[in-house]
């Protein structure tokens, strides 16, 4: 089974049975959420500009080697992890809409798709890499992300079997920035019941055969 554990943001821990790989390691002075001590085989960066997603320093290597961490598009393979990454639009930012990368990954042989904090939905070429994967990270919150209408047209092209939701309703440490967006927009937008847990396990052989949201704790 392939564990999946959330940190909060859009930081999650995804450990098979050699290689572990945490997403967007965020800087928990911005946020008001803790990074916990951690490590893994694989970081992967969404956006390589923002502390609230690249914050890899923070990664302790597993075993002798690593992390390796992937910051842009490109295809790589690590410890048998095979992932594909894609540009893609971000958040707006000093310079108009930021570039970010959404990544495609196998692990044990589940496909999983990260979007990072993406902003629009996915042009045919995005779209490619990440049709049909098994389990689909996805920004609901709004702001610098996906809007939950959004969020679900984007879930809808990819047609995955687990959702798990990210990226919505935190406050962003002295600025006092908060998500506009809440998970339980986006949750009745989608239509769909979901299940919460702290964490979730996965196998190919053990997918569902309707989607299903899953909501987890930090």
């Amino acid at each position: 089974m392939i564990d999946i554990t959330y940190f909060g943001h859009s930081s999650f821990k995804i450990s098979g049975k050699k290689a572990s790989i945490i997403t967007d390691p965020f800087d928990s002075k911005k946020l008001d959420l803790k990074f916990p001590k951690t490590e893994a085989s694989v970081v992967l960066i969404s956006d390589n500009q923002n502390t609230n997603h690249n914050q890899s320093g923070q990664i302790s290597p597993k075993g002798d080697n690593g992390p390796f961490i992937t910051q842009g598009p490109g295809e790589y393979e690590i410890e048998g992890v095979n992932i594909v990454g894609v540009q893609a639009p971000g958040g707006e930012g000093e310079g108009g809409i930021e570039k970010i990368t959404v990544y495609q990954f196998t692990v044990d042989g589940v496909r999983f798709g990260f979007l990072g904090n993406l902003s629009k939905k996915l042009s045919q070429d995005q779209l490619e890499p990440l049709s049909g994967v098994d389990v689909l990270f996805v920004p609901v919150g709004g702001q610098t992300s996906l809007f939950a209408k959004d969020a679900v047209e984007v879930i809808s092209q990819i047609e995955p079997k687990y959702i798990i939701p990210m990226h919505y309703k935190e406050s962003f440490g002295k600025d006092g920035k908060v998500e506009v967006s809440s998970l339980e927009e986006f949750l009745k937008v989608f239509g769909a019941k979901s299940e919460t847990t702290k964490k979730l396990s996965v196998a190919k052989d053990k997918l569902p055969e309707e989607p299903q949201v899953v909501v987890l704790q930090s």
